[in-house]
């Protein structure tokens, strides 16, 4: 059995707004790694369209707002592997993994099947303890009063078996992110920083 807390967070667990997922996810782990971050995610779109919808149409936006902010992410789909493993991995060598998932999370609580075919999402994955099965997330979506404040990183608790289903979801979004898409989101080594600057 094995507990798993990332020592780096977001700042706070900002509340999102009709959109902007994936913009919140990101200025999450900006903010995890100290960096600077604008005051609403909308400014992280590089479109004038992802700006005002919250959207991002293309699935390397958020790997580029990572490099250019000095970061390393690890771009993958995990079908077929062992999922949950491979997110728990990164979690141990204290990586934020932000993915895609079907949102079928309704504002009180309750959970929608067929919400979850359409709603594509994505939320940060901040660690995890075997005893209880469950991983520690922030998910903007989640309303303020919903916050758990007894998760030690993270706004809520997902279990083992909520997250591998959430986390293949959307399927109606395919087009846009596989089936467990995922970033992982490292920090460049100093001798890579040494190695941009030369």
């Amino acid at each position: 059995m094995e507990k798993v807390v990332l020592d780096k967070r977001p700042c706070e667990y900002h509340k999102q707004g009709i959109s902007f997922c994936g913009g919140y996810s990101a200025k999450a782990i900006l903010e995890a790694y100290g960096l600077p971050t604008p005051d609403h995610p909308r400014d992280l779109y590089p479109s004038l369209v992802g700006k005002i919808t919250g959207m991002a149409f293309d699935i390397e936006t958020w790997p580029r707002v990572f490099v250019q902010r000095g970061l390393q992410p690890e771009v993958g789909c995990a079908k077929g592997q062992d999922c949950l493993g491979l997110l728990k991995s990164y979690l141990r060598q204290g990586v934020p993994v932000m993915v895609r998932i079907g949102n079928g999370y309704r504002p009180n609580g309750t959970y929608s099947q067929w919400q979850a075919k359409v709603v594509g999402h994505f939320i940060t994955v901040w660690g995890y303890d075997d005893q209880e099965k469950v991983f520690y997330v922030y998910d903007s979506c989640v309303p303020t009063e919903r916050h758990d404040h007894a998760v030690p990183v993270g706004n809520t608790k997902r279990s083992y078996e909520a997250m591998s289903r959430d986390w293949g979801g959307a399927p109606l979004l395919h087009w846009y992110a596989p089936p467990y898409f995922y970033i992982a989101v490292k920090a460049r080594s100093e001798v890579e920083r040494c190695l941009r600057k030369s």
